[in-house]
């Protein structure tokens, strides 16, 4: 069994919009999600006397704000202080490899494949709120990493981990139920990762 911590360093950039009109968003000015932090917990094997394992988890992040400060559209039209809120989750395989340095202590290496969850919630542009049309997405998500583990005990480890990870795209209906026009938005994070794994 594994508990985890994950802390975004550095949040993933990047977004698209499908409206093709004036109303279009084609530039931005400080993109930045608020908080890309989770938390997960995970059940899994070892093998190879230990050296590698294979787990499935859950990681949750609650709801995440990705801002800009300015957002431009085809248009010419500038739109101060966007705020587009989502829930996310992911569900996760890893496989890990450790290499012994010590009687104690190993490094590690990680690899990871799985499915995002990111619910879209309406969002706001300055004192505007209520905007667009929530819209729930799963993605494919993958992760890579590199650290160092301590044995504590023969049960119990502690990892430190920096990690690559990548979560798909969020996606919300901008326009109407009738007329759907996607803003989709990039969701990844580099990310310092702390674990404690309890072996039964």
């Amino acid at each position: 069994m594994e508990g985890k911590y994950q802390k975004s360093l550095s949040e993933t950039d990047g977004f698209h919009d499908a409206d093709t009109s004036a109303a279009g968003i084609v530039s931005a000015t400080g993109e930045s999600f608020d908080n890309l932090d989770s938390t997960g917990v995970a059940i899994g094997r070892h093998f190879n006397d230990g050296k590698a394992s294979l787990s499935l988890g859950y990681e949750t992040f609650g709801t995440v704000n990705k801002k800009f400060v300015t957002a431009t559209a085809r248009g010419g039209g500038v739109s101060n202080n966007a705020v587009l809120p989502m829930d996310i989750s992911n569900i996760i395989f890893e496989l890990s490899y450790n290499a012994p340095i010590s009687a104690n202590m190993f490094a590690i290496g990680l690899i990871g494949l799985g499915q995002s969850t990111i619910s879209s919630k309406q969002f706001s542009i300055g004192a505007t709120t209520g905007l667009g049309i929530a819209k729930e997405v799963k993605n494919t998500s993958s992760r890579f990493g590199l650290g160092l583990g301590y044995n504590v005990s023969e049960k119990v480890q502690i990892i430190a981990l920096a990690q690559s990870s990548k979560y798909g795209d969020s996606d919300i209906n901008t326009n109407t139920a009738a007329i759907p026009v996607a803003f989709n938005n990039k969701v990844g994070a580099i990310e310092a990762s702390i674990r404690i794994r309890l072996a039964f």
